[in-house]
This record gives C-alpha cells, sequence and structure tokens, in this order.
C-alpha cells in the first residue's frame, strides 16, 4: 500500500508540475506579445507621419484603427487657426444620437482636397441614400 501512496504523490507532482511550465509559458507568450505590441505602438508613434485610408465604407488610420462609416449623416471640413491642423470631422448617429465617427487632421496645404472630399463623400455617399 506505501507504493500506492508514492506514486500517486508522484502523480500529483508530475501534474503540478506539467501545470506550472504551461501556465509559465503563457505568461511568457503574453508578455512577449505585450512587448510587441508596446514597441510597434511606440514605433508608430515616432513616425514623422501617419497614413489615413478613407473610403465610402470606412476610415483607416495607422497607427490607430479602423472605423466604419455607418450611419453616416455629415462630412464637414473644420477650418481650424492659431496652429492647429484643420480637420474632416465624419458624424454619423448611434441609437438616434449624433455620434463623431472620426476627426481627421487635414495636412497643411491639403485643405482644398480635403474640402474637395467633404463635398463628394456629401454628393456621392450621403445625400443618395
Amino acid at each position: 500500500m506505501g507504493g500506492a501512496g508514492f506514486a500517486g504523490e508522484a502523480h500529483a507532482i508530475s501534474a503540478l508540475g506539467v501545470f506550472v511550465a504551461v501556465t509559465a509559458f503563457l505568461y511568457v507568450i503574453a508578455a512577449a506579445g505585450t512587448a510587441l505590441l508596446k514597441r510597434g505602438t511606440l514605433l508608430a508613434r515616432l513616425r514623422p507621419q501617419g497614413e489615413v485610408h478613407i473610403s465610402p465604407v470606412g476610415v483607416y488610420r495607422r497607427p490607430g484603427a479602423y472605423a466604419a462609416l455607418l450611419n453616416l449623416r455629415e462630412v464637414d471640413f473644420v477650418d481650424r487657426t492659431g496652429g492647429t491642423p484643420a480637420l474632416l470631422r465624419f458624424t454619423g448617429t448611434w441609437r438616434g444620437q449624433p455620434w463623431q465617427i472620426a476627426d481627421i487632421a487635414v495636412p497643411c496645404g491639403r485643405e482644398e482636397e480635403a474640402r474637395a472630399l467633404a463635398r463628394r463623400f456629401r454628393l456621392e455617399v450621403i445625400e443618395p441614400v
């Protein structure tokens, strides 16, 4: 009987060892993933400028995220003064309430292009609906 108890203890110790090893492995993977994400965010913040892709269905910013243009109601050019950039403001509705979908900073010297894009969105995307 003494031998059976020892085998049971050995099995419990080996199960505990496997649990600890798997937990440690998952921790290392999670830590590495977090470090890579932080490094990517840091590198993106160090870039001199980001990228913005605008389509009739969404706005993709890098660094940043994707914003779907669901229930889009307005695209406005917001002229700024005092050294702050102008904006393209995409506004929609969510549960019947106005909702700001995205504000896109307009690079200096590209204001007319942004105004034209706002007009085009009104004519081709918003009004036909």
